[in-house]
């Protein structure tokens, strides 16, 4: 079964904080849907893409990879650590080790130290266990922890699931304004008494009995609540999503992104190793 969109949504210009999401585990069909759907809008396409490198902005220091992982916080330097175990490593990033370790710690987005850093980045994405170090960082911290999530709350439906990963994505994992827990907690605070549905599926919320389906369209709300400019092309697609009953999805989607030209998007993954 295919569904076809009428529309993707906005497409934003490209956010060097969500320039390039990836497919973790190909037997995920929602994660792999979920960043293909964030591809598309944020980078207008939907193709993961590990040897991505650029300055970001607002201080944010060098992302690169298939997620954007920065500088400023540890994953670029998990991901070379991993990356130094492997016996194909050829020490493309040992120039840069103590200034890679030092903006870590320190939360800095500084870009001294790290001239020619972009240019090892790329020529290192060409190594298959480079990338599978990225898999790897970015497993660790989205797909683990938005799994968790879900068996928590009992979730159940694909699509409530590929709208957590989304989340995840596009607005983090930690606990501050704007990102997936507190997200969580807000939704959860719109429910004042039990709230029946047609999703097949109840979540104990603070007490209360609340269908999944009425759940995740709170989530939505909330989100766009946060007048988060990035975040709109994703939430319209997953409202028309809802609307069009596809609480399961399809293994097959036809999207029609901005730009009017149909894009089919499937659970093959982003990056084939």
């Amino acid at each position: 079964m295919k569904l076809s969109l009428i529309s993707a949504g906005i497409l934003a210009s490209v956010s060097a904080v969500s320039a390039g999401l990836i497919n973790l585990g190909s037997g995920d069909c929602s994660f792999s849907l979920s960043t293909k759907i964030a591809n598309l809008v944020h980078l207008g396409h939907a193709e993961g893409n590990a040897g991505l490198c650029s300055v970001g902005q607002n201080g944010v220091g060098i992302l690169a990879g298939i997620f954007s992982f920065s500088t400023k916080t540890t994953d670029i330097l998990k991901v070379v650590n991993l990356y130094q175990q492997a016996a194909s490593y050829a020490g493309e990033f040992d120039q840069f080790m103590p200034v890679l370790q030092q903006y870590a710690e320190t939360a800095s987005g500084a870009l001294v130290g790290l001239d020619g850093f972009c240019e090892s980045w790329t020529k290192a994405a060409a190594n298959k266990d480079f990338v599978t170090s990225q898999l790897k960082v970015a497993e660790t911290k989205y797909q683990d922890p938005v799994s968790a999530i879900v068996s928590q709350l009992k979730i159940v439906h694909p699509l409530t699931q590929a709208i957590l990963y989304d989340t995840a994505i596009v607005d983090g994992l930690t606990n501050v304004a704007g990102v997936l827990d507190s997200i969580i907690s807000a939704t959860n605070l719109k429910f004042t008494k039990d709230v029946l549905g047609t999703s097949g599926n109840t979540l104990l919320i603070n007490g209360l009995k609340i269908d999944e389906l009425e759940w995740v369209k709170a989530l939505l709300d909330v989100r766009q609540g946060l007048g988060i400019t990035k975040d709109l092309g994703t939430i319209k697609i997953y409202r028309n999503l809802l609307s069009n009953g596809l609480i399961n999805l399809s293994p097959v989607l036809d999207v029609v992104d901005a730009a009017g030209s149909l894009v089919t998007l499937n659970c093959s993954p982003l990056i084939s190793l």
